[in-house]
Parts: structure tokens; C-alpha cells; sequence
């Protein structure tokens, strides 16, 4: 286990690494709300852990849960703003590592439950399908997939298309969904009991 380097400043807190591939390059954009900014990061192939800083994409806010895709000769970025449940922010840019322009609408009113990402957009027969966390029964207790009707720089649309649950073996929950050319990975959460877990609490709050 390598912890990950290159991040500045380095003792903030960090997760949801989209990572993606580019041409014949590996980026990630780990989430850095601390710091607020979503920033590119190049992925050393040789050293795995090791990030570079490529470019600053946003600044400002503290945005949680960034995601980008490309479609209709741009690339979208899809992010919200932490602790803000109802509204989507979108930004586009005709390169990977270009000036994002925000979207018209933005911020754009959703749901809670079609709000922060869970994991990569992806495309079926010319339909875009965004992963978002239902927090309806806890947080990260189900991913609602949403079915994008209409995406421009003016316009956006969408609806629920079906509900990813929990397995029974993880009926905590279900907060993540990535996807590879022929894997489909998703976490689960589930409740363990550990007959030292009162130790744990205790060493916790001294």
C-alpha cells in the first residue's frame, strides 16, 4: 500500500479519484474541497501514487464528486458544491485541459437524490446516463441512474431511469459506480460487528 503524492497541500482530505484515460494518458481529479479547487492531475505510469499537477479546472467553491465525459465534440464536467443537496453545477470546454465555461444554468435545481455523483457518466445507443447518491435512506444507501434528455450550453434535462440497491451481503448500502471496456465495479457497505469495538470508540474520543 503507497500513499498518494504530489497533492498540494497534502494533509487535506481526498476522495471520489475519477480517474480516466486520454489518449494514451491516465488523469485523475480527486476531490479537494478543502482546498477549494478541482484541479487535473497526470497519473505517473511508473509510479502509480505519484500525481502531477496539470491545470486548475475551478476555483472558489468547495466542489465534491467532479465527473468528465465527452460528448458532442466537448468535454462536460459535472460537480456540486459540498453541503449543497439541491443544485448541479456543469461546465464544458472544447479540450481536456481548456477553459471550462459554466453552463447557463447554473446552478441547475435537482433533487437530493439526482444531485452528487456516484461515478462515471456513460453513453447507451446515443442516450447520456449520470450516476447520482440516493440518499433517500442514509447516505450512500442506493445509486439513482438518471437518463440525460437534452445537454447543450443553454439547456439541461433529465429524468430517473432505474435505482441501483444494495446486495444483501452490503444492505448498508451502495455509494460508487465506475466502469472499465468490460467491468462494472461498485462499493457496497455492510455493518460489522467486532467484539473490540467498544475499545475503539474509547481509544477514539480520548
Amino acid at each position: 500500500k503507497k500513499e498518494v503524492s504530489g497533492i498540494i497541500p497534502s494533509n487535506i482530505h481526498l476522495s471520489y479519484p475519477y480517474l480516466f484515460k486520454h489518449e494514451s494518458e491516465i488523469f485523475c481529479i480527486p476531490e479537494t474541497s478543502q482546498a477549494k479547487e478541482v484541479v487535473l492531475y497526470k497519473v505517473n505510469v511508473s509510479k502509480p501514487n505519484l500525481l502531477i499537477k496539470h491545470k486548475v479546472l475551478l476555483t472558489g467553491k468547495e466542489y465534491v464528486d467532479t465527473s468528465i465525459f465527452y460528448y458532442n465534440h466537448k468535454y462536460w464536467l459535472f460537480t456540486n458544491v459540498s453541503g449543497v443537496n439541491n443544485q448541479l453545477y456543469i461546465y464544458y470546454a472544447s479540450t481536456i485541459d481548456g477553459d471550462f465555461q459554466p453552463h447557463t444554468m447554473n446552478p441547475i435545481p435537482v433533487d437530493k437524490n439526482e444531485c452528487r455523483g456516484a461515478g462515471s457518466l456513460f453513453i447507451v445507443n446515443n442516450t447520456i446516463y449520470r450516476p447520482t447518491q440516493n440518499p433517500k435512506n442514509c447516505y450512500g444507501g442506493s445509486i439513482q441512474i438518471n437518463k440525460i434528455l437534452n445537454l447543450s450550453e443553454s439547456n439541461y434535462e433529465s429524468e430517473t431511469a432505474f435505482e441501483i440497491l444494495p446486495d444483501k451481503k452490503y444492505s448498508r448500502g451502495i455509494h460508487n459506480i465506475s466502469f472499465t471496456e468490460n467491468k462494472i465495479v461498485v462499493d457496497g457497505k455492510r455493518r460489522v460487528l467486532e467484539a473490540i469495538m467498544p475499545l475503539k470508540k474509547l481509544v477514539k474520543v480520548i
